[in-house]
This record gives C-alpha cells, structure tokens and sequence, in this order.
C-alpha cells in the first residue's frame, strides 16, 4: 500500500528492471488484488509501465483487478478480472507493439459487463455495453482503432436506445464497421451484410 491508498498483493517476478538497454526486462505477475487507478499505478511504477499504458484506461478511474501478466518492454500476456467506475471487464489477450501503445496489435477475448464504452472512446452516441466478443486488431483511440470483432452483444446503448441480443463478425474502424450484424431486439428483427458509417448525424448504410 502506497501513500496514494493503492495496494497491490500478489507474487511478482522481475528481471532487468534496471537493466541497460541490451538487456531484456521482463515481469510476472501473480496478482490476488489490484487496488488502484492509472495515475497512481503509472507513479508507482514509472520504469515499468511508463508509456505502456493507454491514456484512455484513465476513465476507468479507480479500479479493482485480479488475474496474472507476463510483460516485456514490447509485449504483454495477460488474464484479468477488472471492476471499474465505468464498468466491469473480463479478458484473455495478447497484445504487441505496447512501446508505441496507440498502435499496439491485440488478439484475445473480451467480456464488457454494463461497461460505459461511450466514456472510454469519449463518444456521446453510445453508452454502456455488455458482449462477449473475439478480437483481432491495433489501436485504442479514434485515429488508429482497427479491429476484426465476432461475438455476441447482449445489450448496447446507442442513440439513446438500448438494443439487445445482437450478433457482430465484422471490421470495425472508425468511423466505419464492415461486416454482418444481427439483430433480435423486442423492437428490430435485422440481419445486415454491409458498410454501416457512424460520423453523421443520421447513419448511412451500404447493403
């Protein structure tokens, strides 16, 4: 526990952390709870984490975390059960190129439970969503997101409206996403095979 009330337990192995640069670093971590926030963790362990860390996990702000890390200097494997002031998620992912983080390179799977998506992507039309989904992509941030998704969304809010029970296996850049939707909601029966363009006001589709 530091002065800032974040507390970290679990069984951690480094290697190099104060090597010179022909010298490997590498970490694993076996990690019970993670109490704490971006700012707090990226203070506590500078060298570590640095810019490794995408700015955009700031709006998860103060955060609980279990599960096990192996990280380098370029590349991270990890396994996380994460509660959040916007959401809870859980993951399996690989990811690469973390040294320039905003065009990382990820495979895994994600599982968003009542997670704000809108507030992480910092866009006003969509809210919080719950899916369970596979993913294969890079980049977190508007400029360089592109990732192939397939999987399930259970719920989505998006223009105000919550949709439900919809199915994704498609490419999404945005602001574009190209590919098969499926929706089964109370109010929409839709099975789209298509271009959907989300920067206008009103969405254009291309069947």
């Amino acid at each position: 526990v530091d002065s800032r009330k974040s507390r970290i337990e679990g069984n951690i192995n480094f290697k190099n952390i104060f090597g010179k640069a022909h010298q490997r670093f590498y970490m694993d971590g076996d990690f019970s709870q993670i109490n704490s926030s971006y700012d707090n963790l990226v203070t506590m362990l500078p060298n570590v984490l640095g810019k490794k860390l995408p700015v955009e996990l700031k709006t998860l702000g103060n955060f609980w975390m279990e599960g096990s890390t192996q990280l380098t200097a370029t590349a991270i494997d990890a396994a996380l059960n994460l509660k959040s002031e916007i959401g809870r998620v859980q993951s399996v992912f690989s990811m690469t190129n973390i040294d320039f983080i905003d065009k990382a390179t990820y495979t895994g799977n994600v599982v968003f439970e009542n997670f704000e998506v809108g507030t992480f992507l910092n866009r006003t039309d969509l809210g919080k969503v719950s899916m369970d989904v596979n993913v294969v992509g890079k980049g977190f941030t508007e400029k360089y997101l592109n990732t192939q998704l397939k999987g399930v969304v259970r719920k989505i809010d998006y223009n105000k409206y919550t949709y439900n029970n919809v199915t994704v296996n498609g490419n999404f850049k945005l602001p574009y996403y190209k590919g098969q939707i499926s929706v089964h909601d109370p109010n929409l029966e839709m099975d789209f095979d298509g271009l959907l363009d989300l920067s206008a006001k009103v969405n254009k589709y291309d069947f």
